[in-house]
C-alpha cells in the first residue's frame, strides 16, 4: 500500500539529482577551440575567452526588466572571477548586458574556467578592434614583447587635446588644442595613471624631451605583455605602436609602383592611388577625435594631397578623389605627370600603387 508514495518519493529524488546536476554541470566548450586558447595561452602566456554566465537571459526574462545594464550580473561574474584569482587579467574585462564577458586569462586560469561554477559556455572570444592597426602594427608590437619580455612603444590616447598634422618632412606635427601650457603633458600624466602598475616598466612623455614637441602627446612607455592585453581592450587609445618602427616609417621613402608608370607609358594616363603616411596620432576613426582635431587632420590631408598632386600635375586637380580625414586617394596622371610624381618623391607618401579599377584604357 505504500507502493504509490514510494514512487512519488523516487520520482521527487531523481527529479532533485536532474535540477542538482544541471547546476554543477561544467562548462560548455568546442574542443577544437579549447584546444587553440591552450595554445594561445602557452605562447602568448594569456588567451582571450568569452565566456557565457549561467544566467537567464532568455528574451522572456529580459524583457521583464526595466533597463538592461552591463553590470547587472556583477554577483555571478564576481563568482567565477573568485575561482581565477590571480590568473586573469581584470583590466582587460568586457561585460554584455546578456551576461557575456570577455578578458584575458592565463593557462592555469583557463583550466579552471572548464569546470568553474557559473559558467555556461566557453568560447574565443573576437579581437576588440578597438586600436587602430595599421600594417600589422599591433601584431608587432605583441612580437617584440613575446621575444624581449618588454618592448618601447609609442601611445597616444584619444583624450589629448593635440591636434594631429602631417608635417612636409612625412612626421607627425602638433598643435594644443586646449590653450593650456603643458596640456599635453599633464593629460598623458593622467593617462599613464590610469594604466595599472603590471602594464609598464618606465615612461617617457615626448612633450617633456630635450629639443622635443611641447605639444607632442606622444607616451613612450617600456610595455609588458600585460599592459599590451591592457591596451588593445581598452577603447580610448588612438596610437599604438613600435616607437622604432614608427620613427623608421616617418623617415621611410615612398614605395613607387613600376607597374602603374608602365600602365601610363602604355595607355596615356592610369588612376593610381596615393597613400600618405600613417604618423603616430593619425586614426581614420575621425568621430573619436574632438571637432578641433578632427578638422586639423581633415584639412591636413587634403591639403598635402593637393599640394603633391598639384606639384606633379596640376592639370590633375579635377580629378583628385579623397575621403575627407582620411589618408588615401585616387588620381588620374597622365605619364609625364606620374614620372614627375615619382621624381619629386614626396617625403609625406608612403606609396603609390594602381587600384583595382582604373580609367586607363
Amino acid at each position: 500500500m505504500f507502493a504509490p508514495q514510494l514512487l512519488k518519493l523516487f520520482a521527487a529524488l531523481l527529479l532533485g539529482n536532474a535540477i542538482a546536476t544541471a547546476a554543477v554541470a561544467a562548462p560548455s566548450f568546442d574542443a577544437g577551440e579549447l584546444a587553440e586558447l591552450r595554445a594561445q595561452a602557452s605562447w602568448q602566456k594569456y588567451a582571450h575567452v568569452l565566456i557565457g554566465l549561467d544566467v537567464d537571459n532568455s528574451i522572456a526574462a529580459l524583457s521583464k526588466r526595466k533597463s538592461l545594464a552591463a553590470t547587472d550580473y556583477d554577483t555571478e561574474l564576481a563568482e567565477v572571477l573568485s575561482q581565477i584569482k590571480g590568473d586573469y587579467l581584470e583590466e582587460t574585462i568586457w561585460k554584455s548586458v546578456f551576461g557575456q564577458v570577455s578578458f584575458y586569462v592565463n593557462r592555469a586560469g583557463l583550466a579552471k574556467l572548464t569546470h568553474a561554477r557559473g559558467v555556461r559556455k566557453i568560447m574565443k572570444a573576437s579581437p576588440t578592434g578597438h586600436v587602430y592597426d595599421h600594417g600589422d602594427s599591433l601584431e608587432v608590437v605583441k612580437a617584440l614583447i613575446l621575444e624581449s619580455g618588454s618592448a618601447l612603444v609609442t601611445v597616444i590616447p584619444h583624450s589629448t587635446s593635440a591636434e594631429w598634422s602631417l608635417g612636409p618632412d612625412g612626421r607627425a606635427k602638433f598643435k594644443t588644442g586646449s590653450g593650456v601650457p603643458k596640456a599635453s603633458e599633464l593629460e598623458s600624466e593622467d593617462f599613464v595613471a590610469s594604466l595599472s602598475p603590471s602594464a609598464f616598466t618606465s615612461y617617457e612623455l615626448a612633450s617633456k624631451k630635450i629639443g622635443g614637441d611641447g605639444n607632442d602627446p606622444s607616451i613612450i612607455l617600456n610595455l609588458t605583455i600585460e599592459g599590451y592585453y591592457e591596451l588593445v581592450t581598452r577603447s580610448d587609445i588612438r596610437t599604438l605602436q613600435s616607437t622604432e618602427r614608427a620613427l623608421k616609417a616617418q623617415a621611410s621613402k615612398p614605395v613607387l609602383d613600376q607597374g602603374a608608370l608602365d600602365e601610363a607609358k602604355r595607355a596615356g594616363n592610369a588612376m593610381v592611388t596615393i597613400d600618405l603616411k600613417r604618423s603616430p596620432g593619425y586614426t581614420p576613426r575621425l568621430h573619436l577625435l574632438s571637432p578641433q582635431a578632427r578638422a586639423s587632420q581633415i584639412g591636413s590631408l587634403r591639403a598635402a594631397f593637393e599640394e603633391i598632386v598639384g606639384a606633379a600635375q596640376p592639370s590633375a586637380l579635377p580629378s583628385l578623389q579623397t575621403i575627407e580625414g582620411l589618408a588615401s586617394a585616387t588620381v588620374v596622371l597622365d605619364y609625364e605627370g606620374l614620372e614627375a610624381l615619382y621624381d619629386l618623391a614626396d617625403a609625406r607618401i608612403e606609396r603609390v600603387t594602381k587600384p583595382f579599377q582604373s580609367t586607363a584604357r
